[in-house]
């Protein structure tokens, strides 16, 4: 897969003029830990550490990873620096906010992160109580988003060019937008220790993205990239979607609706304890959102994924924590996004008890 650093010579936008705009803050990458706990890498030193993080370190891990996803993935749509629009109208107007991650890209990372990025030697013994990641897990995670990214829009970036090679290079300037998307995963002293993002600082640069490139091809070698991608609960439940709307059961309209809080209750889910939530799970909590719910929860869900999407939706309310952090990031947080009034707390707290009569 060619790196996306060589996207669009072409497009270029007022906000790329400053790109810390994007990362001044590491992407919105908040620090996790009341105090350090690890020592730091070189800025410009990836280290590749083995053994696999265990089941529980990764579950207490995930509602962190999610949080700066979302955070990225939010900067980088908002200073257009990567380009999330439909060609649809109704697509557009549910799909639109970067919340609702209509292409998947987040959920997408998730699960390449759940899979590769964390590593045990990169992280304590207990996470179940603050700390902070790694710089080398900070990367992995960036390469995580990137993949997932350019996996889910074919590269659809407009990255200005702006780097130079030491010797001539007939494709000069680079965007260096691997290393821009490591850069903006580290903490603000760490970007004012690597030297910023100009182009004074091309060397290290330079430098940070031939490391971007090598965990490219160790995530694209390790892992199937492919399913992770494609068959995570996320993509699953629009399946079951469409499959509902080929039968008629909803129409378009409501499909798109359902399509853009599955998300809520996907991230409401990542508490750090509770299992991952399942496809079935994940649309019939957001089918009980709706006012038709009970019916169609009843016809087109079983037991056991009406039970559990009980649980989903006793998690949305009672949710709390980095989950919570990152439900106040976008849409779900704002009573004037279109699909709010199906994720508030009158609406969840009016599923919940219709769940409670189906199980």
């Amino acid at each position: 897969m060619k790196a996306a650093s060589e996207g669009n010579p072409d497009a270029a936008h007022a906000a790329h003029d400053d790109p810390s705009c994007a990362s001044s803050n590491g992407a919105g990458l908040r620090r996790i830990a009341e105090s350090p706990c690890q020592a730091r890498l070189s800025p410009v030193s990836v280290q590749h550490a083995f053994g696999n993080a265990s089941p529980a370190q990764k579950l207490q891990c995930l509602p962190a990873i999610t949080l700066s996803f979302t955070h990225m993935y939010h900067n980088l749509v908002a200073n257009r620096l990567w380009c999330t629009s439909f060609h649809r109208s109704l697509a557009t107007r549910h799909l639109s906010h970067p919340s609702v991650d209509g292409w998947n890209v987040v959920a997408g990372a998730v699960e390449l992160a759940h899979e590769w990025a964390l590593r045990g030697t990169d992280l304590p013994a207990d996470t179940s109580t603050p700390f902070e990641f790694s710089m080398a897990t900070r990367f992995r995670l960036a390469m995580c988003i990137s993949v997932s990214w350019k996996f889910q829009r074919a590269m659809y970036t407009s990255f200005p060019r702006r780097f130079y090679d030491e010797e001539p290079n007939l494709i000069a300037p680079h965007t260096r937008e691997l290393a821009f998307l490591g850069y903006s995963f580290l903490y603000p002293d760490e970007q004012h220790a690597f030297g910023g993002w100009c182009d004074a600082n091309g060397t290290n640069i330079s430098q940070l993205y031939d490391q971007m490139i090598d965990l490219e091809f160790d995530l694209l070698k390790s892992v199937s990239v492919m399913s992770l991608l494609t068959h995570n609960a996320q993509v699953q439940a629009e399946e079951r979607l469409q499959v509902m709307v080929d039968s008629g059961a909803v129409d378009g309209e409501a499909a798109m609706v359902l399509r853009s809080i599955v998300p809520f209750f996907r991230v409401a889910s990542e508490d750090g304890n509770a299992r991952r939530p399942t496809p079935g799970a994940l649309l019939c909590a957001a089918i009980l959102c709706l006012p038709e719910g009970r019916e169609l929860a009843a016809k087109w869900f079983n037991d056991k994924d009406c039970g559990l999407a009980r649980a989903l939706l006793r998690a949305a309310i009672q949710v709390k924590g980095l989950a919570a952090d990152t439900l106040s990031v976008g849409c779900y947080a704002d009573p004037k996004w279109i699909n709010h009034k199906y994720t508030c707390a009158d609406a969840l707290e009016r599923a919940l008890q219709v769940a409670g009569g189906l199980v």
